[in-house]
């Protein structure tokens, strides 16, 4: 479990607030007819430029510098040359970036081009869940509320949590302790606590929150090939409450 402990504030700070400034240079960059692999070439100059390495980079084999993932990809897309956005996709960019023995972990769905309202629906719903679930973070209150206004929220629009992956504790590690699981029931799990640092991540599918793992061993689908939107953030508690050390 990660804690503020013996920490260095400011190095804990770095590669988040800089997942946050490379997020909103990605935001201007993304249209119909990039390509997903371009998109990772952008981040990568960008995470060189602001002095951060891109923590995918040779990570368990994964040979990129950010996950791509587009429509009904729920998360962990590979960027290719192959994929090419087009108006109305939904794209997830996924950053965790390190510098100085520490991380910082940023996700954010975009609408591309000329997109439909079922689209911008999903996306708008997946941002107010994350931000009611931050919104729970409070010292002595347990990690179950998080997920429980989260679940509460996407299946009052009748959207579906992906329960098979979670927040998790950051800092000094990319994932650990403790899991911040987007679904559940109030006044359970750990009680919050100051100084913990973790990333809150919910998805949200147009359908079943059922998925499936690609050849690749990587990539998640939808297994109804349903649109799938996520967005994340990394968190620290604090004593006022907690901060949110990926947003600008």
């Amino acid at each position: 479990m990660y804690f503020l402990k013996n920490t260095n504030i400011n190095a804990l700070k770095y590669p988040s607030r800089a997942a946050a400034v490379i997020m909103q240079s990605v935001e201007n960059f993304i249209a119909p007819g990039i390509r997903s692999i371009d998109i990772d070439k952008f981040i990568a100059c960008l995470a060189r430029k602001q002095n951060v390495t891109a923590a995918t980079l040779d990570y368990k084999g994964f040979q990129k510098s950010s996950c791509i993932s587009i429509n009904n990809v729920v998360c962990h897309g590979i960027p290719s040359k192959s994929s090419v956005l087009n108006h109305g996709d939904i794209v997830n960019i996924d950053l965790t970036l390190f510098k100085d023995g520490y991380y910082g972990d940023l996700s954010k769905s975009f609408c591309v081009g000329q997109s439909t309202q079922k689209s911008k629906a999903l996306v708008r719903i997946a941002e107010e869940a994350l931000y009611l679930g931050i919104n729970e973070i409070k010292i002595g209150k347990q990690i179950g509320n998080i997920g429980y206004i989260i679940q509460k929220h996407a299946e009052k629009y009748n959207y579906n949590i992906v329960t098979k992956y979670s927040g998790h504790g950051i800092g000094k590690i990319f994932h650990g302790y403790p899991m911040i699981y987007h679904h559940g029931y109030l006044n359970t799990n750990v009680i919050i606590r100051e100084g913990m640092c973790f990333t809150v991540e919910p998805i949200l599918n147009e359908r079943s929150g059922f998925t499936y793992l690609l050849e690749d061993q990587w990539t998640i689908k939808t297994i109804d090939s349903a649109l799938s939107a996520q967005f994340e953030h990394t968190v620290l508690v604090t004593r006022g409450g907690y901060k949110i050390l990926t947003k600008l």
